[in-house]
C-alpha cells in the first residue's frame, strides 16, 4: 500500500517538501511558542511526513512572497500511513481538553486531499481512514501537576494528547495503540465530502 504512494511522492513531489519514514524518524516542530518532538514509527511498509507550510512555500504561487502561513488555514503536521491520514494540530490551551483545532485539521485535511490528487490518482483506494489529532500543551505548564508526560483525551472524534510542557517528545505508537483501541476515534474517511 504505502510503497505505491511512497514511489508517487518521490516521482511527483520534491523531496524538500517530505520525509519517508521507514522505521524511526523524529519530527521537529520548532515554533516560538513550543519545540514538539514527534518520534513516528511506520506501522506498515513505509509512511510520508510533510508539513502543508512547507509545500505552501516552495509552490511560491501566494501573494506574500510564498509565505508559509498564506493560502488559507491547514494543519501542523501530516502523516501518512497504514491507510490512514493522521493530521497533527498543536495547540497552547489553558485546559487541556479544550478542543481548538478541529477547524485547523479539517481545512488542511483538504490540502492533504489537494496534495494526494496531485501526486497519486489512486490514492482514494490507499487511504481509506483520518485521525485527527490535537496536541493540546499548557499555556501556564508550571501550574500542571502531572506524573505523565502526556495523557490521551477524547472530545467530538478528536484524540487530545495533553502534554505536560513546551518541550516534550511524543511517541506516535503509544498514539498509535490507543486509536486502535478506541475505533470510534478513526473514522471512515468520505472523500466526496471533504470540500
Amino acid at each position: 500500500m504505502t510503497n505505491e504512494l511512497i514511489a508517487n511522492f518521490k516521482q511527483k513531489i520534491s523531496p524538500a517538501v517530505f520525509k519517508v519514514v521507514e522505521k524511526h524518524s523524529l519530527v521537529t516542530l520548532d515554533e516560538p511558542e513550543y519545540t514538539l518532538k514527534l518520534r513516528l514509527i511506520s506501522a506498515s511498509d513505509g509512511g510520508i511526513v510533510f508539513r502543508i507550510e512547507d509545500f505552501k512555500q516552495k509552490a511560491d504561487y501566494f501573494l506574500g512572497g510564498g509565505s508559509r502561513r498564506a493560502g488559507g488555514k491547514d494543519n501542523d503536521l501530516t502523516f501518512l500511513d497504514s491507510q490512514c491520514i493522521y493530521q497533527f494540530e498543536v495547540k497552547k490551551t489553558k485546559h487541556p481538553q479544550q478542543l481548538l483545532g478541529k477547524t485547523q485539521l479539517k481545512a488542511g485535511l483538504r490540502w492533504v486531499r489537494h496534495i494526494l490528487d496531485v501526486s497519486c490518482s489512486e490514492h482514494e483506494q490507499l487511504l481509506t481512514k483520518v485521525a485527527y489529532i490535537q496536541i493540546s500543551i499548557p499555556k501556564r505548564p508550571n501550574l500542571v501537576r502531572s506524573a505523565k508526560k502526556y495523557r490521551f483525551l477524547l472530545s467530538d472524534n478528536v484524540l487530545i494528547v495533553a502534554v505536560s510542557s513546551e518541550v516534550i517528545e511524543v511517541e506516535f505508537v503509544k498514539i498509535y495503540n490507543y486509536i486502535l483501541s478506541n475505533g470510534h476515534v478513526l473514522q471512515n474517511l468520505d472523500w466526496k465530502k471533504i470540500y
